[in-house]
């Protein structure tokens, strides 16, 4: 019983990592100013932002750079992930 909680809390720590890099590439790529400027946010809008939020966010761009990091993140192929991004944005822009 103990090492199942050992492995279970590793598995956590492991996620909350994941998730922590993500976030932070997520901040780096919306950080460009010519994307800023594409997609109509500026960088106090989207400073300590995290993939939950982008990925569920109003503004296009910011969407769809969440869901590029979360899907290949989770181990989407970027044939899988260059269709859901395009079919978003086809529907969004």
């Amino acid at each position: 019983m103990v090492s199942l909680i050992i492995i279970i809390f590793q598995c956590s720590n492991d996620m909350v990592m994941k998730k922590k890099v993500a976030d932070k590439m997520l901040q780096a790529v919306l950080g460009d100013l010519d994307l800023q400027k594409f997609g109509g946010y500026d960088l106090e809008e989207v400073d300590g932002i995290s993939i939950d939020d982008a990925v569920v966010s109003d503004n296009a761009v910011i969407h769809a750079v969440g869901v590029i990091i979360e899907r290949i993140d989770d181990g989407a192929n970027q044939r899988e992930v260059y269709n859901e991004v395009n079919e978003y944005l086809k529907n969004n822009i």
